[in-house]
Formats: C-alpha cells, structure tokens, sequence
C-alpha cells in the first residue's frame, strides 16, 4: 500500500502553521554593518581599524553592564493579578475556536476553562497536535480542518510507519478534541483504530525478588543508596500511583500521631484519600519506615529549596514526575530488566489481595479505585497463588536482610536451639544444633572446637608417669 501526501507549492500556499519552523534568532544590526563593510572593501585589506573599533565598543559594554529590570510588584500584588487574569480569560472565552486565527494558547485555554480538563490532559493534546501538524510525510492542516485528510494520517501511522495502538487511540482522541474546539463534528473522521489487546493476567515478581530490589546497593554514596531502596520499599508496600503521586507527597500528609497517610491523586483532580499503614512500615525501626526516613535521611539534603516535601534529590530539591521516573528505572533495571516504575502498584494489588483473603473492595479501597472492574482485573492472577498456598508476600518481601539471618542461626546455635524452634526465622532456613553441628561426619565422636582468633590451642591434658 503507498499513500502519497499532497504537495504544496510554497510559492501559493498561505498556510500558517501553528508550530513557528524557523526558531532561529536574527544577529545584531550592529555587528552586520561592520561585517559588511569589511565584506566589501575592495583592497581586502587587514589594517586593524574595524577590530579596534570592535574592541572599544566591546571594552565599554563590558564595563556598563545592563541591569535588571525590577518588578515593582510584590508577591502578593503578582497572586492577585494572576488571579484576575485567570478570571478574564475565563469569562473571554468563546464557545467555539476559529481555526484560520487561533493559536495553541486559545486552545490550552479552551480546554482549560471550558472543556475543565487537567493540567496533564492539555499538555499531552498539544504534544499530539503538535506532532500532528509537523509531521514530515502527512501533516494535517489544523487551519483548515478535514476528515479525509485525518484518516489518511491515521492509514500512514498504522500501515507505513507501524504504530502501536495505544499510539493510534491517543492521537485519535487529541484531533477529536480539536474537532469538538472549533465547531466541527468529531464523528466525521471515518476511521476505526485498531482493537487494543486486553492483558488477562497482570505479571508481578516473586516476594524474593521484591526483597532483592529493596536491599540491593545502587550507589557507593549512601544518601543516593538509600533514596533508592527507601522509594522501593514504600511503592511496594504502599502501592500509589508512582511517580505522580510520592514526588508530591508532604511530610505533613504522614500523622505518626493518628497513624494515617493522605496521598493526593493527580491523576483524579488532586483528590485525596487516606490509608492506614501497618505500623512497621509507619514507626518501625528495623525497617524502612517512613520515621526513619524523616529523623535520619531527609534531613542530610534538606535546605531553603526543599519546602515541605518529603522525598527530596540530592540537591534537596524536590522530584518531578519524569526524574523520578528516571531515576528508578536507570538504578533498577540493570539489577531486574523488566522493571517498570508502576509495576509495584500491581504488585501490591496482588500481595493485599492474597494477605486479606481476595477481598476485592479492601485492595480497591486502599489503591484508591473508582470502579470495582479494575481491581478485578488482578483477581484472577491473585487466585491462582492463593490456591497455591501462598500467601504472606508483604512478610516475605521485608523479611530480615540475611545478615540479621546469620546472626540470628549463630545465636541460635551459641545456645543450642532444636532446629524445629524457629523464633522468627523462616522455617525453609535448617539450624543445626550444637551437638549436630559439633559431629565428626566419618563417625560421632564430637569434633574438638575450633581454635578462636588470637589465641593458641593447647592439646588435652595427659597424665605423666614418673619413677620414683
């Protein structure tokens, strides 16, 4: 299939494309007229007077440099005009955008103060209509809006440049949105994208591998290290829509007091709900809690720039959705390929779902989802571990790091401990007992001690004979 684009002749066409092309910036009347009048001297000759002129001139702007303009208006001044224009703009929008004289300004306007969509909504219709129109092969003319002109940018997408349809579905719903802008039917675009296949099982690792990537060390400096492991810990275990939802996420939505975290959700107009943490993820010492998190760790880069949030950079500034996103997937993925930041909020879903006995309207309530169907959607993957017997994933994640194991089954074989007596540890570890692990293994006779550090092993005491 070949889909050739229409040309137009540039001499004829008044198009006006919304995107300015030429971004490059004019030079200085001042240094043109000198080159030009070296340009045309006829003897080319290198005498020095236009370099000594160059120079003074240069010599005296350097020693005058230009001062800031100072705004006469204060903060609060600024807030306030800044709330008046919002309320202009509001009120001087029009029901309907002429595409021949509008500009993507009236648009993010439009949609901002008629259509109420939010913030991340507007910035990704731009970015679509964008690329729409600049498109080197079939860009459609947004001032002269045309359906056939749509569907043959959609057939070039899905046919010639393989698109994704999740791609496809994206871009579809930013043209329609224009349509709708300036008047124009969205239905008049004869095309039916292509069907996005449903995932019926959600893939999720193990709770060991969990354990792995929260306790792995990602940096030799230790404040990098723990900001990794500290923003693993809490996105598995807390399940928040990750990043949008931790980088905006205050030391004062934590209440230690009443035991509760208020996460805000952009993605559903900064609506806030409240969860109830378990307490060792809350207050715990042992673990990576949120208490240990603000005592020790934030306070080593806090500064003026910090404000009140609480996951903060090394710089002490505080992240924005693509460095955070980032930053965890270029420090994670070299130890697990296939991570993917918002895979802990899946994870979790599973995990809650097979410690609170598949009870769907619990794990919906807590991850903060408005229909039922989409907690659905892990059930079956939660019920096919569940028939296994396998539960208490959040407990097998934040077991002991196998430093506290080994110090654990060497007090444990100090005092002689059974190996059916676990106090903790997990059951699959078997302790030896102390006669057990004392035993020859050619015969059982107890092997003799081993000599301890810094000191010289004497051989039993024998009994002399002496003649008398």
């Amino acid at each position: 299939m070949s889909i050739k684009p229409q040309i137009a002749n540039d001499e004829t066409s008044s198009y006006k494309p919304f995107c300015n092309e030429n971004s490059t910036q004019k030079t200085i009347n001042f240094f043109n007229e000198i080159s030009d009048s070296h340009l045309i001297n006829s003897n080319n000759e290198l005498m020095g007077g236009i370099n000594q002129e160059c120079k003074r001139y240069i010599k005296e702007i350097s020693q005058n440099p230009v001062k800031q303009p100072e705004s006469p208006l204060d903060g609060e001044e600024m807030v306030n005009l800044a709330y008046e224009l919002s309320k202009y703009k509001e009120l001087a929008t029009p029901s309907t955008l002429n595409p021949e004289t509008a500009s993507f300004s009236d648009i993010e306007d439009f949609l901002r103060y008629e259509e109420r969509y939010s913030d991340a909504t507007i910035k990704h219709t731009l970015n679509y209509l964008k690329a729409m129109e600049l498109h080197p092969n079939v860009p459609i003319d947004l001032r002269h809006p045309d359906p056939e002109n749509v569907r043959m940018y959609f057939k070039y997408q899905e046919h010639i440049e393989k698109a994704s349809a999740h791609s496809i579905k994206n871009n579809l719903k930013a043209i329609k949105r224009y349509f709708n802008i300036c008047g124009l039917n969205p239905n008049s675009i004869r095309y039916k994208p292509p069907i996005i296949p449903e995932s019926i099982d959600v893939k999720v690792p193990k709770p060991e591998l969990v354990h792995k990537l929260i306790y792995h060390k990602y940096s030799k400096d230790k404040y990098r290290n723990a900001l990794i492991q500290y923003l693993l810990c809490h996105s598995f275990i807390i399940g928040w829509r990750i990043p949008s939802e931790p980088c905006i996420l205050k030391v004062s939505d934590v209440d230690f007091k009443n035991g509760f975290i208020t996460i805000t959700e952009p993605k559903k107009r900064y609506r806030q709900r409240i969860i109830i943490p378990e307490e060792f993820i809350l207050n715990g010492k042992r673990y990576k809690s949120f208490k240990n998190w603000i005592d020790f760790w934030r306070p080593k880069v806090e500064n003026q720039y910090s404000k009140d949030y609480f996951y903060l950079q090394p710089n002490g500034k505080p992240f924005t959705k693509d460095t955070l996103r980032m930053r965890l997937s270029r420090s994670v993925k070299p130890v697990w390929n296939n991570y993917n930041p918002y895979i802990s909020r899946h994870w979790c879903a599973i995990a809650r779902l097979l410690d609170w006995d598949l009870k769907a309207i619990r794990v919906r309530d807590w991850l903060g989802h408005t229909e039922i169907q989409t907690t659905m959607t892990y059930l079956r993957t939660a019920r096919m571990y569940y028939d296994k017997k396998e539960k208490d994933w959040l407990s097998r994640a934040l077991r002991k790091h196998k430093m506290f194991e080994d110090r654990s089954i060497q007090f444990k074989q100090k005092i002689g401990i059974g190996k059916n007596q676990t106090f903790g540890i997990p059951s699959q570890v078997q302790v030896k007992t102390l006669q057990e692990e004392c035993t020859d293994p050619r015969g059982f006779e107890p092997r003799l001690p081993a000599p301890k550090a810094g000191r010289i092993s004497r051989l039993p005491h024998r009994p002399s004979f002496r003649l008398k």
